[in-house]
């Protein structure tokens, strides 16, 4: 694949399209809430047809902290084989690249790369479960998944019924809750801010 950035983008949009019109399609949408006031949203998609599924997940939320700060975020996956194919996270701050991510399979390793490096570093396949799918599948029977925005491992624990505790780098964590295999609403737990994710449809 090519590692153009436009290019590349214009390859997994192209293919989501064919994909979206052949096969089948699904959308997950979230409000995002800072105590009670609503800062941002998420919108997820998910495209099943000609042998791939694709996930597309982009977000933005505006708040203070110290000073005002707008984030927006764009992830694109694309699953074949029963295992991740590739992703790419792009990721914006006050309207600067703060980060861009492509992790793509390499035989039985995945090449990943950060903003632009060179040289990408390597992580051990196969990627059986990542954060994108979290969206649409509850994840029975996993213990880890791949992190897209941290292109990590990460461990995930099932803490109650239906309810999962996802670890990532620098003891970040989020729960994910689902009802009847749906997810409702994802807890963000941070060092200066705790924030949730609700579902509108």
């Amino acid at each position: 694949m090519n590692h153009n950035p436009m290019r590349r983008y214009l390859y997994i949009s192209i293919l989501f399209v064919t994909i979206s019109c052949t096969g089948h399609t699904q959308t997950a949408c979230f409000k995002i809430f800072r105590g009670n006031k609503e800062i941002g949203r998420i919108d997820a998609k998910k495209a099943d047809g000609a042998g791939s599924t694709i996930y597309t997940v982009t977000s933005e939320a505006s708040m203070r902290i110290i000073s005002r700060f707008e984030r927006k975020s764009s992830t694109s996956v694309i699953w074949k084989e029963d295992q991740l194919r590739s992703s790419e996270i792009r990721e914006t701050m006050n309207g600067k690249l703060k980060q861009h991510r492509t992790t793509e399979r390499n035989g039985a390793r995945y090449a990943c790369k950060k903003n632009g490096e060179k040289d990408p570093f390597y992580i051990n396949g196969p990627v059986r479960f990542c954060t994108s799918m979290l969206y649409f599948q509850e994840p029975r029977g996993h213990d880890r998944l791949f992190a897209e925005s941290h292109q990590a491992i990460c461990p995930l624990e099932r803490i109650e019924p239906g309810i999962y505790k996802l670890t990532l780098p620098q003891g970040r964590i989020n729960h994910y809750v689902y009802e009847s295999g749906m997810l409702k609403e994802i807890r963000v737990f941070r060092k200066m801010i705790n924030l949730v994710f609700k579902r509108t449809t």
